[in-house]
């Protein structure tokens, strides 16, 4: 059930690192879908491989989409591909998974990417996530790096913090699990969204992520154009905020018990309303960006 392209038969890798992201749940703000994408174009990274989708999604809850390219109709269906870029740290080849989190078959689904790691020799993986958590956006970001095991000398000499946390999980923690029992080292970086940030794609998160990716393990990218969206992300939402005073009152609340390490709050009704409002002000201003371009 993956598809191996036929212009790429010939790639083949003595040593390599797996960096996966999946859109949906583990995705908040898009930062790591986003980042991994950023990623794959500065490097250019060659798709050579992708899971058929049909067995693992529910196509009434993640739709084809239709669009027109050329004057030509096309149709794309939710994917799950693998690109390559060769020699990316010493003579450590890079396979880059950017994909969705299926709905279906997660033992299988996971089975067939450990089929892929063990053909192309993958000695490290790593995963990018985002989750929603009560911070400012204010504030440095946030980011969780964990691991399951011991990550080798000739990747990094850093030790990380194993991981703790209990409750529902996702596609990654299915496929971590699968990696531990073959002692691949697996390396977590997950950075926290404020959570009045849920529909907006956020550039400020996917630069965190990547800039942590090239401290932590030496993977670098131009990150040029990222930094100069993060920064007019950041631009209109403090705009957003200062013409709001309901709002502006929130995040300056949020600060103080972030700054304290305080338990946070439950939202109430008003405060989901101030969040709507705000990313519609940011959609607005992100499309009048868009068409002044």
């Amino acid at each position: 059930m993956i598809n191996y392209l036929n212009n790429n038969n010939d790639i083949k890798s003595d040593s390599s690192i797996l960096i996966f992201a999946f859109a949906g749940w583990p995705d908040a703000g898009q930062s790591a879908t986003n980042a991994l994408k950023t990623l794959s174009e500065n490097l250019d990274a060659k798709k050579f491989a992708e899971i058929q989708s049909e067995d693992f999604f529910n196509f009434s809850r993640e739709r084809p989409m239709v669009y027109t390219e050329d004057d030509k109709r096309l149709l794309k269906w939710p994917s799950n591909d693998f690109s390559f870029v060769p020699k990316i740290k010493n003579n450590h080849d890079l396979i880059i998974l950017n994909g969705i989190e299926p709905h279906l078959k997660w033992n299988t689904f996971g089975d067939l990417i450990i089929e892929l790691s063990q053909k192309f020799n993958v000695e490290l993986v790593i995963t990018l996530g985002a989750l929603l958590d009560a911070i400012p956006h204010t504030r440095v970001p946030k980011l969780t790096l964990t691991s399951t095991n011991d990550i080798p000398d000739k990747f990094t000499s850093k030790q990380f913090e194993r991981a703790s946390y209990e409750g529902p999980t996702g596609i990654t923690s299915i496929l971590l699990d699968k990696f531990s029992k073959i002692d691949i080292s697996c390396l977590s970086i997950w950075a926290h969204s404020p959570h009045y940030l849920q529909a907006s794609p956020n550039p400020i998160l996917s630069l965190a992520l990547l800039n942590k990716l090239d401290s932590e393990i030496g993977i670098k990218s131009d990150l040029t154009k990222l930094n100069t969206k993060a920064a007019k992300f950041r631009a209109r939402l403090d705009n957003a905020i200062l013409q709001d005073t309901e709002l502006k009152n929130y995040v300056n609340n949020l600060e103080e018990r972030y700054d304290s390490s305080l338990p946070t709050f439950e939202n109430t009704e008003e405060d989901v309303k101030l969040f709507h409002d705000l990313e519609n002000f940011l959609k607005k201003s992100r499309s009048d960006e868009e068409n002044n371009d």
